[in-house]
């Protein structure tokens, strides 16, 4: 599988995360509320 070089996926990940909804840091739903939070998108 080829690599994407960075200088090419940046500016297409910023383009496509301009177009996702907001998330909380936490599940609002969960009874913990602060119980395991969200990994970031980028967290790789």
């Amino acid at each position: 599988m080829p690599v994407v070089p960075p200088w090419l996926m940046n500016p297409l990940w910023d383009q496509f995360a301009a177009l996702l909804p907001e998330r909380p840091l936490v599940d609002p739903s969960h009874p913990l509320g602060c119980h395991r939070p969200r990994v970031g998108i980028n967290a790789t």
